[in-house]
């Protein structure tokens, strides 16, 4: 018998994609240019990656500083080599149907009316009714004369209603 082929060894990166270290980069970014993040995403694979930031300015978020975000955060994630795969960078806002998740985007829509689902997998509750305050985790929703109090981790969902 011969010698057994050429044996090759490559080290293979890790792959993942921290999103905290994506945050900890483009926090002071949007800072800067008094934006807010409202959420980050990394959905797909690694053959199609797309890395979805939501940003947020008291008065809406027009289409020219979506642009310059978008720009200014891919030159910073491109030079300090962050991602080591290919991606698709998308910056937009929310949108007024976005689902509202935490105790800030309740502040960011003081006033607003809305429609929450509450409980676990078990058991549901539907509210309706106006945001009337926030404060911490706590969200108090206003319907007429009725308060309905709930903490935040109690929300299975929460969506605006919007009004024509």
């Amino acid at each position: 018998m011969g010698s057994p082929g050429p044996l090759f060894c490559c080290k293979v990166k890790n792959m993942a994609i921290d999103i905290e270290i994506i945050k900890k980069i483009i926090l002071p970014v949007l800072d800067e240019m008094d934006l807010e993040l409202v959420d980050l995403e990394i959905l797909g694979n690694s053959r199609k990656r797309i890395i979805r930031i939501y940003i947020h300015r008291q008065g809406g978020v027009k289409l020219e500083q979506c642009e310059k975000a978008s720009r200014t955060i891919a030159e910073i994630l491109e030079r300090d080599d962050v991602i080591q795969e290919r991606y698709v960078l998308e910056v937009s806002s929310p949108g007024l149907t976005r689902p509202l998740k935490t105790a800030r985007d309740f502040e960011r829509n003081i006033g607003e009316k809305v429609k929450v689902v509450l409980g676990d997998e078990e058991k549901s509750l539907e509210k309706t009714g106006t945001i009337h305050t926030v404060e911490a985790e706590q969200v108090v929703l206003t319907d007429g004369d009725n308060e309905h109090v709930f903490n935040i981790t109690e929300l299975k969902s929460a969506k605006i209603i919007i009004e024509f």
